[in-house]
């Protein structure tokens, strides 16, 4: 049986970056339907059922909240378990290198959130979610503030015996 490696390297951030993204678009379109949907059903239904939905919507609010702290667990988590990696600092400058392509990697998701942001429907939801949009705008900063940190404790921890 194959031992599995679930220990954190700078490689995490190539699965870290799609997963935020995908989060972010996904409450951008859960708010943008909720909106539609609420606006479509306000005259038809009954007041209780306006008063129900309208608190169902503070879920979005918080979801805002939820996507934070998700991108904070996937990164911290990153970090401590590449406490767990035995790493040579020879490979030191493969890994710094391999940070700076991820983060020019991930200027493609700002850019394609801005670029879905031109679109008013769009623009207008994401409005609704400033924590979520500043994290994607900030992502490749976040990337390499991270990425930084899992280089210095993957390769400049007292080495073990």
């Amino acid at each position: 049986m194959r031992k599995k490696n679930k220990k954190g390297s700078v490689m995490d951030f190539l699965i870290i970056m799609p997963i935020i993204f995908v989060m972010v678009i996904m409450a951008i379109v859960g708010v943008l339907a909720y909106n539609e949907f609420h606006d479509a059903t306000e005259d038809v239904l009954s007041t209780e059922a306006v008063e129900i939905m309208e608190s169902g919507g503070a879920v979005f609010s918080a979801w805002d909240y939820i996507l934070v702290i998700m991108m904070i667990g996937f990164l911290a988590s990153t970090i401590i378990s590449a406490l767990f990696i035995q790493s040579h600092p020879v490979f030191f400058l493969a890994s710094l290198f391999l940070l700076v392509f991820i983060t020019f990697t991930s200027v493609v998701y700002p850019n394609a959130l801005e670029s879905m942001e031109e679109s008013t429907i769009i623009s207008e939801q994401t409005a609704n979610l400033p924590l979520s949009v500043g994290i994607i705008e900030n992502l490749p900063l976040f990337i390499l503030i991270f990425g930084a940190l899992t280089l210095i404790v993957l390769y400049f921890k007292t080495p073990t015996i």
